[in-house]
């Protein structure tokens, strides 16, 4: 598959206070057509995801909660300690 076959066929739930950022990261996933949704907060993303499917959920931010560069990560879902899935997420800024 493709990279522009991924972005298109993945939902992300981003959430971000900081509106200027936001806006920003915003306007790049319009910009690829990717199917978004923003959270201005936690308790925001928690509500939307109640709401709707997503593939994705991230706030940019690492595991010692500092954010990240623009680039391109891979995560992985792990289910009872097995591995089911591998993907790659895009975060532009």
């Amino acid at each position: 598959m493709k990279s522009e076959e991924i972005l298109e066929s993945i939902k992300i739930l981003y959430v971000e206070d900081d509106k200027n950022v936001r806006e920003t990261v915003s306007d790049s996933l319009r910009l690829f057509n990717i199917d978004f949704s923003a959270a201005v907060d936690g308790a925001d993303g928690v509500k939307k995801f109640k709401k709707g499917k997503y593939d994705l959920i991230w706030s940019g931010k690492n595991g010692n909660n500092k954010s990240v560069s623009s680039g391109v990560y891979f995560y992985k879902l792990d289910v009872n300690g097995k591995t089911k899935a591998v993907k790659k997420c895009l975060l532009l800024k």
